[in-house]
């Protein structure tokens, strides 16, 4: 179950912490963004690797279940303003890291 008044991380670390490639690319971003540390960036790549997994997982049935799953998440999605009302949910696996920061 686990300790209710202790938190959970609500983000993964990169696998390599000495990537030069990936550093780079994280500095940009804090600086376009103005966030306060790298810890804000990989919230929203673990973000975005859960909706593209779940995208994954919605796109392999063809359910009732899965098409009101389906719309629920898009419908969040829409909500939040990460993606435009009416999109499809293969648009879901062509989002970034930059998409959520905006």
């Amino acid at each position: 179950m686990g300790q209710p008044r202790k938190s959970r991380k609500k983000y993964n670390t990169p696998p390599h912490p000495w990537n030069a490639e990936r550093i780079k690319n994280e500095n940009k971003l804090m600086t376009k963004y103005g966030l306060k540390n790298k810890k804000e960036i990989w919230k929203a790549d673990t973000l975005v690797r859960r909706y593209s997994r779940e995208a994954r997982y919605l796109l392999g049935f063809d359910t009732d279940q899965m098409v009101k799953e389906k719309l629920q998440l898009l419908g969040h999605l829409a909500r939040t303003g990460v993606l435009p009302e009416g999109a499809a949910l293969e648009d879901i696996l062509d989002l970034n890291v930059e998409d959520i920061l905006r």
